[in-house]
């Protein structure tokens, strides 16, 4: 058998369902979840788990735990801001709509000074989740190299014994 192949491990199944309606980011459905409800981490430390848990590893479990911590944060994040956004908005075209003048050129300028005002005002907030989501994100990339080449190094090993699967 090509080696190519047998290096390139089958990975558990990720399903990614339709957009949500205010964070509009669409949800990961991990196989094997591992938190509880969205957003809960799981109760228990990886530690206290000896041996393999339904054939995940360690490595695999804290990996799953990471990538699921890293999609509710980003869920969180984006559900907030996008509250917020549209609680302003809507009381910009409440006041557009209260001011009488109901032209279609009031209500662009009213929104384009919202959006700008809005850009400056969440410039800080939005700096702050790029940087948490970039060390999240390294940290879940670094999770997935050390998962793939421990797999590696176990089938050259078990190819070099003779104890192919």
């Amino acid at each position: 058998m090509n080696i190519f192949r047998k290096l390139s491990r089958v990975q558990p199944r990720v399903l990614v369902g339709p957009p949500h309606p205010v964070s509009n980011i669409r949800p990961v459905v991990f196989e094997n979840r591992t938190t509880t409800t969205y957003g809960q981490a799981h109760p228990y430390s990886l530690t206290e788990f000896g041996g393999n848990s339904g054939g995940q590893t360690h490595d695999d479990l804290q990996l799953r735990m990471e990538q699921e911590r890293l999609s509710s944060f980003n869920h969180a994040f984006w559900f907030e801001s996008n509250s917020r956004f549209m609680r302003g908005k809507n009381r910009v075209l409440e006041q557009w709509e209260a001011s009488g003048d109901k032209s279609v050129q009031t209500k662009e300028i009213a929104l384009s000074q919202y959006y700008s005002q809005w850009v400056a005002q969440e410039s800080h907030q939005q700096a702050r989740y790029t940087t948490e989501w970039n060390r999240r994100n390294r940290l879940v990339m670094k999770l997935a190299l050390r998962r793939q080449l421990n797999a590696w190094k176990t089938l050259i090993t078990n190819m070099l014994v003779g104890q192919l699967p």
